[in-house]
């Protein structure tokens, strides 16, 4: 993949966001919360429907691809430019009402499109940290993400909307510091970024502090050199190093040295090693080694805070070496963040048939949006009874268990089949069941896959499974190992 072309010059514009326009942001919000929402003037309900019905158009694109999008200048370069210009009129008649303004940004923030729109960043910068990417996957998300960032955040620019602390983690400024390089390509213009930050971040920053990802594992060389820079906490060269030849290297990563709590430095040497050993691994392959040092009193503790730099580096750089339990944390939901504008309900309803509720539990979740599945927690039947999800999850897992899963060729129950798995990892409710029930496949051989596993060798159980999870994650962590996967299931059920 070659980059180049689309690399720019211009050094992305941070924008503060003004104190008082968070205060403001947090009184709306207060009285939102009391039913007190501010109403628009009637002159611009038209312009910010204009806005609206033009996000929408991106949404779809964007829903309908992801994660597999590929930017068309055709289509997507029409769409985006028609959003920024229609972002653009909204903030000029904005500034005809001083006296409304935050008023109107509150109710533009809280509207469907625009918290769609957040939503759907969020799932993108969460695509792009999970664990178990290559250098080319990343770089390849990142080409394809960076356009509809850059008018996310273009638009935030245009209308002075703010969204707490969305770029401010580390994992996110990484990303950013990665995607301004490149040209959007939907712009005529040099192609600059605007990037909205809060006060306190930039108490502790002036400019984006961070190197950008490596995108190309073939720069070796560049690898080397980013080695070589790094603090000595983290990665400590063997006696054979020698980066004048080309033999296969050998390095180990101390994890003693790694504090539960970190200076800026200490994270920074970790952030950079982790990047480098990515490339190495990817070019030496299992020549390019890891201690198995850990800090056992620790481990758990990294492992539990999913897409941190310490519980991904662990789980791509030495997952063999993790408790196979431990990695079931790192499978991160994509709804992790809750968006009620999505329709993302907390109820399932279900007909009552006595005669197959297992069917009927799997056609309701078969019916919900993918982007709501993570935050089911009861299902109500016809008749008013209302059950907790988990207790009917097992139910089903122990009827799946004992009269095998749905025939060949009911694809909605078994895409919701998959569902039901993701959500019993999700939960940690029913393990045990999940465990037996791919052990008792027929025909299951001696060092089954991922897919012969979990899956049960079915395209659309996976399917199902991944509406919940970032696509791959299962096979990324296990290194595509079932026996391991059903470990770690079981010993997840006992805690």
């Amino acid at each position: 993949m070659n980059l180049q072309k689309r690399l720019i010059d211009v050094p992305p514009i941070l924008l503060r966001i003004g104190d008082d326009e968070v205060q403001a942001m947090r009184l709306n919000g207060d009285l939102y919360r009391l039913g007190k929402s501010p109403l628009l003037p009637r002159g611009i309900a038209a312009d910010l429907a204009a806005f609206q019905e033009a996000a929408n158009i991106v949404l779809d694109r964007i829903f309908g691809s992801y994660p597999h999008m590929v930017f068309d200048m055709q289509i997507d370069g029409h769409i985006l430019t028609e959003l920024v210009a229609n972002a653009t009129h909204l903030g000029t008649r904005i500034s005809e009402w001083p006296n409304r303004e935050r008023d109107i940004r509150f109710v533009i923030y809280k509207s469907k499109a625009f918290q769609k729109f957040t939503y759907a960043i969020r799932v993108m910068f969460d695509h792009l940290a999970v664990p178990g990417k290559t250098t080319e996957e990343i770089g390849a998300s990142c080409v394809a993400f960076a356009p509809f960032v850059h008018a996310y955040m273009h638009v935030t620019h245009l209308l002075k909307v703010h969204v707490h602390q969305l770029f401010e983690s580390r994992t996110s400024e990484d990303i950013i510091a990665t995607m301004v390089r490149y040209h959007p390509l939907y712009t005529l213009d040099d192609g600059v970024w605007y990037i909205r930050m809060s006060r306190a971040w930039f108490d502790w920053h002036q400019e984006l502090p961070y190197t950008p990802i490596p995108l190309d594992s073939n720069d070796l060389e560049h690898a080397l050199s980013m080695m070589k820079s790094v603090s000595g906490i983290t990665v400590v060269p063997s006696a054979h190093f020698d980066d004048d030849s080309t033999a296969p290297l050998t390095a180990v990563v101390n994890w003693e040295s790694f504090p539960s709590t970190r200076t800026q430095t200490q994270h920074d040497s970790f952030r950079i090693s982790y990047y480098v050993f990515r490339i190495m691994r990817e070019n030496y392959g299992e020549s390019f080694c890891y201690s198995n040092n850990f800090p056992n009193d620790t481990l758990p503790f990294i492992m539990a805070i999913p897409l941190s730099y310490a519980s991904v580096a662990l789980a791509d750089m030495a997952s063999e070496l993790v408790p196979a339990h431990l990695l079931l944390n790192q499978i991160v939901p994509m709804s992790k963040t809750r968006v009620p504008i999505l329709g993302q309900y907390n109820r399932v309803r279900i007909p009552i048939r006595q005669s197959n509720v297992t069917q009927d539990i799997l056609h309701g979740i078969s019916m919900l949006s993918m982007f709501g599945l993570s935050f089911i927690t009861e299902f109500q039947f016809d008749d008013g009874k209302i059950v907790p999800a988990y207790d009917l999850i097992r139910h089903v897992l122990e009827d799946v268990y004992e009269n095998g899963p749905p025939p060949n060729g009911q694809r909605r129950y078994k895409i919701a089949l998959g569902r039901l798995f993701a959500l019993a990892i999700q939960s940690r409710k029913g393990l045990d069941v999940l465990a037996r029930l791919i052990r008792s496949q027929e025909g299951l051989v001696e060092a089954p896959t991922i897919h012969e596993t979990i899956f049960f060798s079915s395209h659309y159980i996976r399917s199902g499974f991944y509406d919940i999870y970032h696509e791959g994650t299962l096979e990324s962590l296990f290194r595509n190992n079932g026996t391991r996967l059903i470990e770690a299931l079981v010993v997840a059920s006992m805690e």
